[in-house]
């Protein structure tokens, strides 16, 4: 808007400055925790090829920005690193309190602006805050311990929270609970890729998340957000993006270090892997995307009426796909009046299936307050209308005359005879 770029432009430059930004500090936070500087880039490429980060910043909106800015929560959540070099008796002490004042305003600017980007910023804040706190109940497990101990430990945390995402998992094919692990592992490939099953390497086989400081800071968010990212809403799953990513990135790390003749293939394998997934999200996405002979017709509407309102009857995702393209619909307005009062909306039930009591809190979540005498018009006050037939396919009832308007790619724009020329 404040560029004058039009709609595809302006989404062109917004997703690229959203996806530099997701890559940014992607790769700045997996340096505070990975000593590795390649496993920082393997964190970064797994972050910003995900499903999830392509779905959402593949013309960006609100959650693309939620996912790029959400590494910067976790890059102020981590403890401050250690600078051996430096003696501890050098260092002045004034600089103490000053370093804990620049860290707090740190996570306040950096909850600030996760919390603007989308309503899953505040979950987000709501839950990694406290998840951060558990961490200092962790125990300290002894520097010799072995690999399987620690496999044993890491095991014994997981197993509670990985039922417990099989539960919340959406039933397919058959009753529960079998039909909510086909819809786990489903929603694992569609969200995660081959993310998950190298994650689950990462925490069952690879050293480190109780002893390195930035890893055991983010444990306990991590088993957190692990239910949360398989309900059918997204919500959780943007939000345990980062902690997935951190735990694959280890889990490639595990295998190149084990089988290091084979560290060459894996590469590979990870690299064609990631971004065949990717490809997929993206060709799915353009397949869904506005046809040029809708974009045409939405053009002549825009010209024809640029300031509405007007309603829009289309057949399919022809009439949301016009809507993207044109200034005059919706236009709606919204009417109070003194006795309106903001009010909070009753707590959901839960009774009922595990999955069906989580859709039903996470609906109350989006929309818990509720204002009463309201009334809205969702296409402005007395909209006019338009019919657009697709190879002769409408929607929705017509007046008996109608005047033709447009006709091009077969595709014709009506208006009622008696409705007046904008």
């Amino acid at each position: 808007i404040l560029g004058g770029l039009g709609v595809e432009f302006g989404f062109y430059v917004t997703s690229l400055l959203i996806g530099l930004t997701g890559l940014c500090l992607a790769y700045i936070f997996a340096r505070r925790v990975f000593t590795a500087p390649r496993d920082a880039a393997w964190f970064t490429f797994f972050y910003v090829f995900s499903p999830i980060f392509m779905r959402y910043t593949h013309w960006a909106t609100g959650r693309g920005l939620f996912v790029a800015l959400l590494p910067l929560l976790l890059l102020a959540l981590l403890p401050r690193k250690e600078t051996p070099s430096v003696p501890p008796q050098k260092i002045p002490s004034p600089w103490c309190p000053l370093r804990a004042f620049v860290s707090l305003w740190f996570l306040l600017f950096a909850c600030l602006l996760l919390a603007l980007t989308h309503k899953a910023g505040l979950v987000a804040i709501a839950l990694l805050l406290p998840a951060t706190l558990f961490s200092f109940f962790l125990p300290f497990p002894r520097s010799s311990i072995g690999n399987r101990q620690s496999s044993i430990i890491n095991l014994l945390f997981l197993i509670p929270f990985l039922l417990a995402a099989i539960a919340l998992s959406p039933s397919l094919m058959l009753p529960p609970p079998a039909g909510n692990a086909i819809g786990f592992l489903r929603t694992a490939i569609t969200r995660f890729g081959c993310l998950l099953p190298l994650a689950a390497l990462g925490i069952l086989a690879a050293r480190g998340w109780l002893q390195n400081p930035a890893l055991r800071r983010l444990f306990p968010a991590m088993l957190l957000t692990l239910p949360l990212a398989f309900p059918r809403d997204m919500y959780g799953a943007l939000i345990a993006l980062p902690f997935i990513t951190l735990a694959a990135t280890s889990g490639l790390a595990w295998l190149r270090d084990t089988f290091p003749r084979f560290a060459r293939p894996l590469a590979i394998a990870a690299i064609l892997a990631t971004t065949t997934g990717a490809l997929a999200i993206v060709t799915a996405r353009n397949l869904a995307a506005t046809p040029p002979r809708i974009y045409r017709a939405a053009q002549f509407l825009e010209h024809y009426d640029p300031l509405g309102p007007y309603q829009v009857f289309a057949p399919g995702r022809a009439r949301v796909q016009i809507h993207a393209y044109v200034s005059g619909c919706p236009r709606f307005v919204v009417a109070t009046n003194t006795t309106s009062t903001l009010s909070v909306r009753t707590l959901p039930s839960l009774e009922g299936p595990l999955e069906d009591t989580v859709v039903r809190w996470i609906d109350f979540g989006r929309n818990f307050m509720e204002v009463s005498d309201v009334a809205v018009d969702w296409y402005g006050i007395n909209p006019r209308a338009y019919y657009v037939d697709i190879d002769g396919v409408s929607e929705g009832e017509r007046p008996d005359n109608l005047e033709s308007l447009y006709t091009a790619d077969g595709i014709q724009i009506f208006k009622p005879a008696t409705q007046p020329k904008p």
